[in-house]
């Protein structure tokens, strides 16, 4: 007798262990940086938040794997009246889910016959929100180009006057103020998911907080969120879109200190993950690596310095840094402080070349400074971490070879903290920096306005201020130009010198792959994704 129930407890291990292997070979394993305060995703800010999102929610169009854009809630659509108008067919297919944590914690709040199906009006909710001054969304201005936006924004005209109409349950009217080719791109982001008004209004503004406050109908939902830990999305049994999910789960464990993520690639503690490109580099080939910039260093200055006041001074720090010695130093140049995708999503405005290398004209703009400056040498020091003071040691080569002894420039090594906290106190002469790139021409430019609160290198000057309230009225061809020109000014008067591109890499194990990317970590698909 004991004999057999020792072999039926051997039997029921066996079966157990691999039950729970093979649901093992059905989920992935990606850590996140921070935890995600909320999925709404009009409102979500953070890459974490919004590639969850991503996944949780469709779109009326996405991100195919090449890059192209694919159907999503919209079966199909058309574009008219010179590139004005888009119309959208919603798929019957596209279908709300919410779980029975929802239906529990709501309760009367939600109506038992709430309608299932995803319709126009959902769309047109969602949009209307997004560019609600008191939604207060972090991409907003994405959506400036839909007809009378920019006036409801600068809340000069109601919500209700958005050039956003739905036609009837299944057909959607967008239209523009001008023809805009990266139009659809903008709608395949989180901002431009749906909303399901009678669902929202249940939730008493705690939409996307909670799983029991989240109605989505994507490929995935969410199934767990343990505030400091982890996150996990679900494949959806109800999802009938066109881009089924293939694994069971994504659990997004979150690290506070993400220089350990890239060893927990390697070990096989997650299948795959985000590391910068110096990481990167310490992959082996058999891992798949995506890289896609999403920040650039740079070397800032603070214009309210009593040297750095002079943009001579400025200009021939700027025009001694030769590009040879960025390529070998820091692996890759910059040639603008923005990264090409976020320049593509603000209109694929044209690029301003930032600064040229010659030495002859940086000491020639050096003297200038003296004269004007009524001085003969000058001592300044650069702010940077403890990671990059090596390669700023050659670029102080570059300067001593250009500039001679009389400019002395040398190196202040801090914390990444400390770095931070003196360059917003204003307590730094030149100070080598990350600048994050946004796709809201506000945020690239609008720091450098002379009232702005974050503008890190005090720079005051109305000509530029003028440019850049311009770009908020302005019509898209117009605003191209604007922005060219007001990137133009910045190197001009040399507020900032760009350096090098951070690099968001996807590295992917041996064990997994599907996962794709499209310009940034907040875009990232996981539908495709399976365990090898």
């Amino acid at each position: 007798m004991k004999k057999s129930i020792s072999i039926f407890l051997t039997i029921l291990m066996v079966f157990a262990l691999s039950s729970c292997g093979k649901k093992d070979e059905m989920n992935i394993y990606f850590p996140i940086e921070n935890d995600v305060r909320s999925l709404d995703p009009q409102i979500v800010n953070d890459s974490a938040g919004m590639m969850i999102a991503l996944n949780i929610y469709d779109c009326l169009v996405k991100f195919g794997s090449n890059g192209e854009i694919i159907p999503a809630a919209a079966e199909s659509w058309e574009i008219t009246d010179g590139g004005l108008v888009y119309t959208f067919n919603i798929s019957p297919n596209s279908t709300w889910y919410y779980t029975n944590t929802a239906k529990n914690g709501l309760g009367e709040k939600l109506p038992e016959n709430l309608n299932k199906q995803v319709t126009a009006a959902d769309f047109e909710f969602a949009l209307k929100r997004a560019v609600d001054p008191l939604t207060n969304s972090s991409e907003r201005e994405l959506l400036s180009g839909i007809q009378n936006a920019r006036e409801i924004l600068d809340g000069e005209k109601p919500v209700d006057e958005l050039g956003v109409k739905a036609l009837s349950d299944k057909k959607l009217k967008i239209t523009l103020t001008s023809s805009d080719d990266t139009f659809l791109e903008v709608l395949a982001r989180p901002l431009a998911a749906p909303c399901n008004e009678i669902f929202f209004n249940a939730t008493g503004g705690r939409y996307g907080m909670e799983m029991k406050y989240i109605c989505s109908n994507g490929p995935f939902f969410l199934t767990r969120k343990n505030a400091g830990s982890y996150i996990r999305i679900s494949k959806s049994d109800e999802y009938l879109g066109s881009t089924p999910p293939k694994l069971q789960a994504v659990w997004f464990y979150i690290n506070a200190d993400k220089s350990l993520i890239p060893d927990k690639i390697k070990n096989g503690t997650y299948e795959a993950g985000f590391v910068d490109n110096f990481a990167a580099s310490g992959f082996p080939d058999e891992y798949s690596k995506t890289e896609t910039a999403s920040a650039v260093r740079c070397l800032i200055f603070n214009t309210e310095d009593r040297y750095l006041k002079n943009t001579q001074l400025r200009k021939a720090i700027s025009t001694s840094i030769s590009l040879d010695t960025i390529t070998e130093h820091f692996g890759a140049t910059a040639d603008s402080f923005i990264t090409d995708n976020a320049r593509k999503l603000m209109g694929d405005f044209k690029q301003t070349s930032s600064y040229k290398y010659d030495k002859t004209a940086a000491y020639d703009l050096l003297k200038k400074a003296y004269e004007d400056l009524k001085i003969t040498n000058i001592e300044l020091t650069v702010s940077c971490t403890e990671e990059f003071e090596m390669p700023l040691k050659y670029i102080m080569q570059d300067w001593q070879e250009a500039l001679g002894t009389s400019c002395s420039i040398t190196l202040k090594v801090m914390t990444a903290s400390e770095l931070r906290s003196a360059v917003r106190s204003g307590d730094y002469d030149i100070a080598f920096y990350t600048i994050p790139s946004y796709v809201d021409e506000n945020k690239n430019f609008g720091v450098y306005v002379t009232d702005a609160e974050n503008n890190l290198t005090k720079f005051k000057n109305e000509n530029y201020d003028n440019i850049v309230e311009s770009i908020k009225t302005s019509t898209e061809n117009a605003k191209r130009e604007l922005c060219s020109a007001a990137e133009k000014y910045l190197y001009d008067q040399a507020v900032i010198r760009p350096i090098s591109p951070i690099y968001e890499v996807l590295v992917v194990g041996e064990e997994a792959e599907g996962i794709y990317l499209q310009g940034s970590s907040a875009l990232t698909y996981f539908h495709e994704a399976v365990r090898k």
